[in-house]
C-alpha cells in the first residue's frame, strides 16, 4: 500500500487541480497543500485519502462561490486565478 497520495480536485468543473499530497502517518493521512488555495486544510489529519479529497473539493467550491472568506479571513479567489495560470 502506498504511503503518499496526490489529491486532485476540480473534476466536476472539467479541471484537474492538484490540491496537495497526503502522507500516511500514525492515526491517518496528513495533508500538505500544493498552493495557498488549500492552506485552510494544510497539516490536517484525515482518516482516509478520500476524506482529504472531499475537504479539498468543498474548499474549492467555497472559494468559487465566495464562501471561503468567512472560513479563511480573506478572499482566496485571486490566489485561485494565479494557480490556474500556473497549471
Amino acid at each position: 500500500m502506498s504511503e503518499v497520495y496526490v489529491i486532485e480536485t476540480g473534476r466536476r468543473f472539467g479541471e484537474r487541480i492538484e490540491a496537495g499530497l497526503v502522507k500516511r502517518e500514525r492515526g491517518g493521512f496528513r495533508f500538505f497543500a500544493a498552493s495557498a488555495l488549500f492552506a485552510a486544510i494544510e497539516n490536517k489529519l484525515f482518516r482516509r485519502p478520500s476524506e482529504a479529497e472531499r475537504a479539498a473539493e468543498r474548499l474549492l467550491h467555497d472559494v468559487r462561490t465566495g464562501a471561503a472568506q468567512s472560513v479563511t479571513g480573506g478572499d482566496l479567489r485571486s490566489g485561485m486565478m494565479r494557480m490556474r495560470i500556473r497549471w
